[in-house]
């Protein structure tokens, strides 16, 4: 396999790395790790990745954005300026994802979007226009409590999205 500068590279081995926060000493689910202002070159090396100026730049192009993208929006942005092609792109997604550094979001448009692990939260997606915005301050953590306790599952992570129209597509 040949990196992003012509070199010949050998195919990195996933390694397990714990990724979770400290825990409190009443939380019983290991929580995925988040992303919060450390540089993403100490993220990448704790967690056993190479810093390659690929990852950087997806890493970057994530944080910039406003909402969650998809593959094509970063394949467009980085291909012609690092010259990196789709299958990088992917390889460096799943990794990124397997690492819990970012998060792979399903929202039945028939395509995976990204986001930083930055903080919990959830999306409110219009089902007209595409519109996407984050939402804040949902009391999950008590319900994955509540869950765990019910069904005896530790549970680990969650995905909550609500569909509807947004503002804009209800006065139209």
């Amino acid at each position: 396999m040949f990196g992003i500068f012509g070199k010949k590279q050998k195919k990195e081995e996933p390694q397990v790395v714990s990724v979770q926060e400290v825990p409190q000493e009443s939380e019983v689910s290991a929580q995925p790790q988040k992303v919060e202002a450390e540089s993403f070159t100490d993220l990448l090396t704790k967690n056993g990745l190479k810093v390659t100026a690929a990852r950087m730049a997806v890493l970057e192009t994530l944080k910039k954005a406003d909402k969650p993208v998809d593959s094509q929006y970063l394949i467009d942005e980085l291909s012609e300026t690092l010259g990196v092609d789709r299958v990088t792109i992917f390889r460096i997604l799943n990794a990124l994802t397997e690492k819990d550094i970012i998060r792979k979001l399903e929202f039945r448009e028939g395509k995976s979007r990204y986001e930083l692990n930055l903080e919990d939260h959830h999306h409110v997606i219009c089902e007209k226009c595409g519109k996407i915005e984050d939402v804040s301050g949902c009391n999950i953590k008590g319900l994955e409590e509540e869950i765990g306790k019910k069904t005896g599952f530790r549970v680990k992570r969650h995905s909550l999205e609500f569909f509807g129209l947004c503002s804009d597509c209800q006065n139209k």
